[in-house]
């Protein structure tokens, strides 16, 4: 009997013993451990198709692509119909309300687009506003063959010096009486179409008789200028503006900004496309939300001329003051789905209201900014 041998074969024993005792709870955490990631990942994969499911019972139809694109083309296919139809007449039975009516049909279609362009990729959006752009511009050159537009004239009563319209009364006949050269601006002017044209630092009221029956009008090339345009057009078009006050009354159709630095406007129309703006406050009232492209630092309110029927005006081009359109602008330039920084909302505080009144006797205009 060997002592030693007896003590190590029994201390060997007492070690396997604790070793199987240890080995055999590590297997059956091992097997909790799996069969629980299990469940975990079969509850995973349940949640992920429940979530699916709900998410495509809930999604609104209207915002497919493809659906968008089916409408839209079907939409364009009834104007280009229609435009062809105008085109084929040559003006045999054909009035301005037909035209009228199908313009209202191009900016329905726009409208429509400009509705969607919050799902559709940038591309998309694009291809849609200039195909309603080469639609709108068809149209307006039918209007321009069929019924020719007459020669524009200014023509408004005298003044007070207190208006400091640059607009005066000469020989019998109105004239733009401008800065440099009044007929050479003059002739510029009517070249190019209704408007105010190349004005510094002026105080210029457009009456609604100069601008009832136009279809397109333009302020351009205006420095340090305050505008207040008081008729109705059909399309306003305003570009290379610099400090400038523009206040207008509700256009029937569009208006384009284009180039515009260090500018306040107030403005409404059934759309807005702002373009290459810089530092300007928008005041808008809108049908579609306004569109801007490769601008900065540009603000935007809700529509706040005050003017005796301003409100009336409004309701007559199917507009509302309370429309919330221009908190929601189109920004082209981004198209990711956090908010752009080139546009923001102008905080109450310091928000502005225009204010215009009119005197009876010498028709002047008194207008206040607060």
């Amino acid at each position: 009997f060997d002592p030693w041998n007896s003590w190590v074969h029994v201390q060997s024993r007492n070690f396997q013993t604790r070793s199987d005792t240890r080995t055999e709870p590590s297997m059956e955490v091992k097997e909790d451990v799996v069969a629980r990631l299990e469940r975990l990942d079969r509850e995973r994969k349940e949640a992920v198709e429940q979530r699916k499911l709900q998410e495509q019972s809930e999604k609104d139809p209207k915002e497919s692509i493809h659906a968008f694109w089916d409408e839209f083309n079907a939409k364009k296919v009834v104007v280009d119909e229609k435009l062809e139809r105008l085109d084929e007449q040559a003006g045999i039975a054909t009035t301005p309300c037909e035209l009228d009516a199908l313009m209202d049909e191009i900016e329905a279609l726009d409208e429509f687009a400009s509705q969607s362009y919050y799902f559709l990729p940038s591309f998309d959006a694009r291809s849609c506003t200039e195909a309603t752009k080469a639609r709108r511009d068809k149209l307006a050159a039918i209007r321009a063959r069929l019924f020719p537009p007459k020669k524009f004239r200014f023509t408004r009563p005298p003044r007070s010096k207190t208006t400091n319209v640059a607009d005066v009364e000469r020989d019998g006949s109105t004239d733009v009486a401008c800065t440099r050269n009044a007929s050479e601006d003059a002739a510029c002017t009517l070249a190019r179409g209704p408007g105010v044209y190349s004005r510094r630092n002026e105080w210029i009221v457009c009456d609604a008789e100069d601008v009832a029956g136009t279809c397109d009008y333009s302020l351009s090339q205006l420095e340090d200028c305050t505008v207040y345009l008081l008729g109705t057009c059909s399309t306003l078009h305003v570009s290379h503006v610099r400090r400038c006050r523009i206040c207008c009354v509700p256009v029937s159709s569009s208006i384009l900004v284009d180039d515009a630095e260090g500018c306040t406007f107030t403005l409404a129309a059934r759309q807005c496309r702002i373009h290459r703006a810089q530092d300007c406050d928008v005041y808008l009232c809108t049908c579609s939300q306004p569109v801007v492209e490769h601008c900065r630092s540009v603000r935007f309110g809700p529509y706040n001329f005050e003017l005796e029927d301003v409100d009336a005006k409004l309701r007559a081009q199917g507009l509302d003051r309370r429309s919330r359109h221009w908190q929601h602008v189109q920004d082209f330039d981004w198209v990711r789905t956090t908010p752009s920084p080139n546009w923001c909302v102008i905080p109450p505080g310091e928000r502005i209201h225009v204010h215009l009144s009119r005197a009876s006797e010498d028709r002047t205009c008194v207008a206040a900014h607060v």
